[in-house]
């Protein structure tokens, strides 16, 4: 597990480092985590929808959460559901975002974009900020329901990013 989160670090933060200037990003060659070698099909892939809004007060089921700490602040990994054989990666999206005073930021993650999705199997999603305070929670959908929306809040924050990618089937 310890070598498929450095290698996921390692991934997060080569995407980071080739981002546009309007701070939105989208990868799509992403290698399958479970066999380390295979490239997925991602002929279907969909960018995930994401809104930044002002903290509110819904709180749902939380996702699990770990965490990296890095030089520059916190790397955390959340994470819902499980890989199923079968499954493959529907959407995926990120953001980056950098200020120069503290922000509180909550993120709003929408799958799919609209229509009848892939029903979800696995949500996974690595943020790096510049503390550790945060969380994130599902507000409506879920695993194994053809939708999902997700939000990720980071409290008094001056770098924000997010990649996040979601399996269904």
């Amino acid at each position: 597990m310890t070598a498929l989160k450095i290698f996921i670090c390692a991934a997060f933060w080569a995407v980071l480092s080739i981002q546009s200037a309007d701070t939105s990003l989208i990868f799509r060659q992403i290698e399958d985590l479970e066999t380390n070698n295979n490239t997925l099909d991602y002929s279907g892939v969909e960018t995930i929808e994401t809104h930044i809004q002002l903290i509110g007060e819904n709180q749902n089921e939380a996702l699990d959460q770990t965490e990296l700490t890095q030089n520059v602040g916190v790397t955390k990994y959340y994470s819902l559901g499980k890989r199923i054989a079968g499954d493959r990666v529907v959407a995926t999206g990120g953001k980056a975002m950098n200020w120069s005073t503290p922000h509180n930021v909550k993120i709003t993650l929408a799958y799919p974009t609209r229509g009848i999705g892939a029903l979800v199997t696995y949500v996974f999603i690595a943020v790096d900020q510049t503390n550790n305070g945060g969380r994130a929670y599902v507000l409506n959908g879920g695993v194994n329901q053809r939708h999902i929306t997700v939000v990720i809040e980071a409290f008094g924050v001056t770098h924000f990013a997010l990649a996040a990618s979601i399996y269904g089937r």
